[in-house]
C-alpha cells in the first residue's frame, strides 16, 4: 500500500483530471457539459458480493475498489452493468453446474441487496432501456446485470429465463475456457477446440436469450462462436468489454476486423474496454518473461498471473491512485475480499475472482512481493496504456464500422484500468480526449450510452416478436390484467396496484376499505365481487372464507360469455391473511402466487411466472407500501406482463385516518389511462404524492381514528 505521504503527493498531483492539466479551459468546459448531459453506461464492472453488505466500508460508503456509489457520483458513470461472473471450471457434472449457479445467484442477490436494501434512495435496478432513462432522470444511479459466463446455466435451458428474472440483460456463452455452450477465445493458445464454435445446447441458449430479451455478449467466446452468434441471433449483440485486435495483436479476446464488420452488419455495438493489457500489447523483454516464469514456478503461481498479482507488475497493475480515485476510502486501508486496488487494474486481485496470493502465508506473500518489486526494477514493465492509447481503439473502430457501433467500458475491479482512467471518477478524462479529437456532442452521447440503449431496445422488440406479442390493438382480446394486493403490518395499510391493456382498469379491479381489507377481481370480471367481499370481511370472515363464499354463491348469469369458471379473484383480509382463486377457464397463461400478506395474480400473461416475479420483487423492496407495490408490478412487466400490451394502471392504499383530509382513510388513489408506459407514469405520480411518514396518521387523537 502507499504511504500517507505518497498518497498525499499523488492527490495533489492529480487533483484535476489529467487532461485538464494541459488543455485550454474552453475545451474542458465543453467536455464537462457533454459529460453531464450524456447517459454514461459502463457495460462491465466486476463485483465482490462482500462489498454489497451492511459491513463497512462498502459500496455505499466508498471502498478501496475502482467503482462504488461515491465514485460514480463524482464525475463517474450513471449506470453500470455489474458482472455476474463465475470462473470456468472443468467440472461438467450436475454438482459442478450447481456450484457455478450458486455463485451466479450470490452475485445477483448482492446487487438486489445494494439497490433494494442498502441504498434504494441512491441506486435502482433497470430491467429495460426505458428504465435506465427513467431512473437517471430521477437523479438516481442505475444498476444493471450481465452474466459473464454461461457455465452456471448448466444443461437446464430454463435457467436462461431464471437468470432473466433475476435481472440479467446480457449473457456471454463462455469465459476463459471452453464449456458446455461454446468455445472460448483462449483456445487460440493451443489451437484445441471443444465445439469449433457454439455447441448444440449453446445454440438453444442463444434462441432462449433472444426470446426473453437478453443481449448476447461476444467479448470472451471464440471467433468461430462469435461469428455464428452474430449471423444467427435474431437481435443485435454486444461485446461488453473488448478491444481492437489490430492494435493489440496478441490479445485473443479483442475483436479482429472480420468480427467488427460482422458486428456492424448485425447492428450491434463493441464496448471498447479500458483494460491496459487489451489496449496496449507491447511485449515484455525476454529477460523479464524468463524472470517472471522462474518466480511463478518458485511460488506456485500461474505464469500468466505472476506479473498481475501483488503490487501491479506486468504493465496491468494499479498506478498511484489519483485524488478522485481515493474518494470514499482510506488509501492506507487494506482492500476487502481480494478486490482490485483503489487505483485499479488488477493490482490486488480481480474483484472477488480470486487472487493467488490470498491463500499464501503472510510471510511468504511478503517475500514474493519483495522479489517481484526487485524484478520490476531490474526488468521494467513496458509503459502502461493511457487514455490516448484507449481512444486510439475507439478511433479505429469508428473509422471501420461507424460511431453507431462503438461504446465505452472499463472491466473495473476485474483487471481493468489505464493511466488516466483508473476508476470510474476519472471517466471525464475519456470525454475530454474524445472532445480533443473532434468528436461531436451527439457522437459522444452515443458512445457513452446511447448505442447500447439502442441495442437494448432492439433486443426487447425482438423478444416481444419471438413471444408473439402483438403491437396493434384492433385484434386484441378485451380481458386481462395483472395485479398485486397486500397488507403492511408495520403501518396497518392495505393496498393494491394493477396494470392492463384494458382501458380504465382502475374503475373495477381494486376495492379497499381501511381496517377491513383489499380485493382484486379480474379476468372474466364480475365487478360485484369487490363490494361483496368487503361486506363479508366486515362480518369477520377470513380471506379464504370470502373467496370460497363469493365464488360458490355467484349465480353465473351469463355462462356463454362470462362464465364464473373464468374469474380471477384475490383477497387480503383485516389481519393480512391472503387467498386467491384462478378459474380453470380464465384467459390463457393465468395464475396467482401468494406470500406473507401479499398475493399477485394475472391472466393473458406472457408467462405464468409473472405473479412469482411480482411477489419476489415486493418482498425484496423496502419503503412505503406504495413503492413495494410498484416494485411488484414493475417486476411483472419486466417478466412479460400482459402479453397483449399495456395501456392503463391504478393504485389504491387505505389506512384508518391515513389520508390528507380529516377522517379520510384514502392514503393514495391513482389512475393512469391511455398511456404507452402506464407503470412509468404511475411511479411518477407516486413519487409526487404526499405520502405520510410511516406510523403517522392525521387526527390521531380523534376517537374516530382509533
Amino acid at each position: 500500500m502507499y504511504s500517507a505521504l505518497r498518497a498525499a503527493a499523488a492527490a495533489a498531483l492529480f487533483a484535476l483530471p489529467l487532461a485538464a492539466q494541459q488543455d485550454d479551459p474552453a475545451l474542458i468546459a465543453k467536455a464537462k457539459a457533454i459529460h453531464a448531459k450524456a447517459i454514461k453506461i459502463d457495460t462491465h464492472v466486476d463485483i465482490d458480493p462482500s462489498t454489497m453488505t451492511d459491513v463497512k466500508p462498502n459500496y455505499v460508503t466508498g471502498h478501496a475498489h475502482q467503482v462504488d456509489l461515491p465514485k460514480m457520483r463524482n464525475s463517474g458513470v450513471d449506470a453500470v452493468f455489474f458482472s455476474i461472473f463465475v470462473g470456468q471450471a472443468q467440472d461438467f457434472s450436475d454438482s459442478g453446474y450447481a456450484k457455478a449457479r450458486a455463485g451466479d445467484v450470490a452475485k445477483f442477490e448482492a446487487v438486489h441487496y445494494l439497490a433494494e436494501k442498502l441504498a434504494p434512495d441512491q441506486i435502482e435496478i433497470a430491467y429495460t432501456a426505458a428504465d435506465v432513462r427513467r431512473i437517471r432522470a430521477k437523479g438516481k444511479l442505475v444498476a444493471l446485470m450481465g452474466v459473464e459466463n454461461g457455465y452456471g446455466i448448466g444443461t437446464d435451458i430454463t435457467n436462461v429465463k431464471k437468470f432473466y428474472d433475476y435481472g440479467a440483460r446480457y449473457l456471454s456463452l463462455a469465459h476463459n475456457g471452453h464449456n458446455q455452450l461454446s468455445d472460448s477465445n483462449t483456445g487460440e493458445s493451443d489451437n484445441v477446440w471443444k465445439w469449433h464454435g457454439v455447441s448444440p445446447l449453446g445454440k438453444q441458449v442463444v434462441a432462449e436469450a433472444n426470446k426473453y430479451g437478453i443481449m448476447l455478449d461476444i467479448s470472451h467466446p471464440s471467433k468461430e462462436s462469435n461469428m455464428w452468434v452474430m449471423a444467427n441471433s435474431k437481435a443485435p449483440v454486444i461485446a461488453s468489454h473488448s478491444g481492437v485486435r489490430a492494435l493489440c495483436k496478441t490479445a485473443s479476446r479483442d475483436l479482429d476486423d472480420e468480427q467488427l464488420l460482422a458486428l456492424k452488419k448485425n447492428g450491434g455495438v463493441m464496448q471498447a474496454v479500458a483494460f491496459a493489457g487489451f489496449v496496449k500489447c507491447d511485449p515484455p523483454s525476454a529477460e523479464r518473461t524468463a524472470a517472471l516464469n522462474a518466480l511463478s514456478t518458485e511460488y506456485g503461481i500461474p505464469a500468466a498471473q505472476a506479473g498481475r498479482v501483488g503490487g501491479g507488475g506486468g504493465g496491468r497493475g494499479a498506478a498511484i491512485p489519483s485524488g478522485v480515485c481515493g474518494i470514499g476510502y482510506d488509501v492506507n486501508a487494506a482492500p476487502r475480499g481480494g478486490g482490485g486496488g483503489g487505483g485499479g487494474g488488477g493490482g490486488a486481485g480481480r474483484g472477488g475472482r480470486g487472487n493467488p496470493l490470498a491463500d499464501m502465508d503472510p510471510a511468504k506473500r511478503a517475500e514474493f512481493q519483495a522479489k517481484l518489486d526487485a524484478l520490476n526494477v531490474k526488468y521494467p514493465v513496458p509503459a502502461r496504456a493511457n487514455v490516448k492509447d484507449f481512444v486510439n481503439h475507439i478511433d479505429y473502430a469508428v473509422k471501420l464500422i461507424g460511431v453507431d457501433h462503438v461504446g465505452i467500458s472499463s472491466d473495473f475491479d476485474g483487471g481493468g484500468g489505464i493511466d488516466g482512467y483508473n476508476c470510474t471518477s476519472e471517466a471525464i478524462n475519456v470525454t475530454i480526449e474524445l472532445v480533443r479529437r473532434g468528436y461531436t456532442e451527439e457522437q459522444i452521447i452515443k458512445m457513452w450510452g446511447g448505442n447500447v440503449l439502442r441495442v437494448m431496445e432492439e433486443v426487447e422488440k425482438a423478444a416481444k416478436k419471438a413471444q408473439g406479442v402483438k403491437s396493434t390493438r384492433d385484434a386484441l382480446p378485451e380481458t386481462g390484467t395483472f395485479s398485486i394486493i397486500a397488507y403492511d403490518t408495520a403501518t396497518a395499510e392495505w393496498g393494491g396496484a394493477v396494470q392492463s391493456r384494458v382501458f380504465s382498469v382502475g374503475n373495477g379491479v381494486l376495492s379497499a376499505e381501511a381496517g377491513v381489507g383489499v380485493v382484486a377481481t379480474q379476468a372474466v370480471v364480475d365487478v360485484s365481487y369487490g363490494p361483496q367481499a368487503l361486506a363479508l370481511l366486515r362480518q369477520g370472515k377470513s380471506a379464504a372464507e370470502v373467496v370460497k363464499y363469493v365464488w360458490e354463491h355467484d349465480p353465473d348469469p351469463d355462462t356463454a360469455r362470462w362464465a364464473k369458471t373464468g374469474r380471477q379473484f384475490a383477497v387480503v383480509d383485516g389481519k393480512g391473511n391472503v387467498a386467491a382463486y384462478t378459474g380453470p377457464t380464465a384467459p390463457t397463461a393465468a395464475g396467482d402466487k401468494q406470500g406473507a400478506h401479499v398475493t399477485a395474480q394475472g391472466n393473458t400473461l406472457a408467462d405464468k411466472s409473472v405473479p412469482d416475479s411480482m411477489v419476489a420483487a415486493f418482498n425484496r423492496a423496502s419503503g412505503h407500501l406504495a413503492f413495494r407495490l410498484l416494485a411488484g408490478i414493475e417486476a411483472g412487466q419486466a417478466a412479460g406482463g400482459d402479453k397483449r400490451g399495456k395501456q392503463s394502471a391504478a393504485m389504491i392504499i387505505v389506512k384508518k385516518c391515513g389520508g390528507v383530509w380529516l377522517h379520510n382513510d384514502v392514503v393514495l388513489k391513482l389512475q393512469v389511462d391511455d398511456s404507452p408506459e402506464p407503470i412509468v407514469e404511475l411511479r411518477r405520480l407516486v413519487e409526487k404524492a404526499p405520502l405520510p411518514p410511516r406510523g403517522v396518521t392525521n387526527a390521531q387523537n380523534d376517537p374516530a381514528c382509533r
